[in-house]
């Protein structure tokens, strides 16, 4: 026969395994959206600091973007520039990183930034 407990509730983001520490629970894009509120990041930045792809990172970018829009906040994105010949993407839409610049056809492009507004 089963016995049925309720469950102790556990403060938000944190659960407390079987040594007793604590262990993170909240999603990698909860974890995105909570770094990009304190400051601005690039996408390299914020791989490092969630140990997951870079291309992952820019995946999750997309629908953090999505989500924003309900809650009245936007991503802000400082656009990608060519150290080169300092060409701007001001009107690029995708949030990946350029190939090469359109201008000089060089490779050196800069990382955007990205904060939370």
């Amino acid at each position: 026969m089963r016995r049925f407990f309720p469950k102790k509730k556990k403060p938000d983001g944190l659960n407390f395994g079987k040594i007793g520490r604590k262990i993170n629970v909240l999603t990698i894009r909860q974890q995105l959206i909570c770094l990009l509120e304190k400051g601005e990041m690039n996408a390299r930045e914020l791989s490092r600091e969630l140990k997951i792809r870079e291309k992952e990172v820019y995946d999750h970018l997309y629908h953090i973007q999505r989500t924003l829009k309900t809650r009245a906040k936007t991503l802000h994105i400082d656009p990608f520039y060519c150290l080169v010949c300092g060409y701007i993407f001001e009107d690029r839409k995708r949030l990946t990183r350029p190939g090469r610049c359109p201008k000089c056809r060089q490779g050196h492009i800069e990382v955007a930034a990205y904060r939370i507004v």
